[in-house]
């Protein structure tokens, strides 16, 4: 996916699956209405970003059982590990390591794609 910023600089990002770009996309969308960047270097958390994100998805009209699903996944997956994190902090390494983890750990497979999804 290709967007540009506030500063007119094109950004790039590649996501597993098709509706992860898709809810990127809207995302970004919804940050450049409301004025709210989603540039790594601002220094917001994993947490913040994750909060916005769910605002922006309940208002996308997404099903109910759908938010409650992601909110579930973010909540007992991925802020647990990430919710203090600065955003331009995480590295690929970083959530491969946490992946390997969650697998040693005896998550299941649908965990795992579940936590990814977030």
């Amino acid at each position: 996916m290709r967007w540009r910023d506030r500063g007119n600089k094109v950004r790039t990002r590649t996501f597993g699956s098709k509706s992860a770009a898709r809810e990127y996309a809207e995302a970004v969308e919804a940050s450049k209405r409301t004025g709210a960047e989603l540039a790594d270097d601002e220094g917001r958390t994993v947490g913040q970003v994750a909060a916005m994100w769910l605002e922006e998805i309940e208002r996308s009209g997404r099903t109910a059982k759908t938010v409650a699903g992601y909110r579930t996944n973010l909540r007992v997956h991925v802020l647990p590990e990430w919710q203090t994190w600065l955003v331009g902090a995480v590295r690929t390494s970083d959530v491969r390591k946490w992946l390997t983890k969650m697998d040693r750990d005896s998550h299941g497979l649908s965990v795992r794609s579940n936590a990814r999804r977030c």
